[in-house]
């Protein structure tokens, strides 16, 4: 099981990550689940676009990440039925997604290196 590290503050944010990289997987990711451990992070790669809440049953806070696991943008609490683009210059590669309010005490800022480790 590997953890969600932010490396500029050591703070963990999430214990497990569940990677989703095949197809399927990236298209479904947390769509029409019931729940989602607030102790998990849901890392959807490649993901260079956006993503969206449909289908989902509950809030979740975004982590947008360039190929190195530079953050490049962050949105926090977002509902059901939404739509989320990064930004078009952005740069992004991958995304991560926790279960609100899981980033409410983060200090995650744009330009922070994240770890995915043990």
């Amino acid at each position: 099981m590997s953890s969600l590290i932010n490396k500029k503050t050591n703070q963990i944010l999430a214990q497990n990550v569940v990677t989703a990289h095949r197809f399927f997987s990236r298209v479904k990711g947390l769509m029409g689940k019931e729940d989602f451990p607030s102790s998990s992070a849901f890392w959807i790669l490649p993901c260079t676009g956006g993503i969206h809440t449909f289908f989902m049953k509950f809030s979740i806070d975004v982590i947008f990440v360039n190929p190195s696991l530079k953050i490049t943008a962050v949105f926090k609490n977002i509902a059901p039925w939404k739509i989320v683009h990064p930004g078009l210059f952005s740069k992004t590669y991958s995304v991560f997604e926790l279960k609100s309010p899981a980033l409410e005490t983060s200090q995650l800022q744009t330009g922070d290196q994240l770890y995915v480790g043990y």
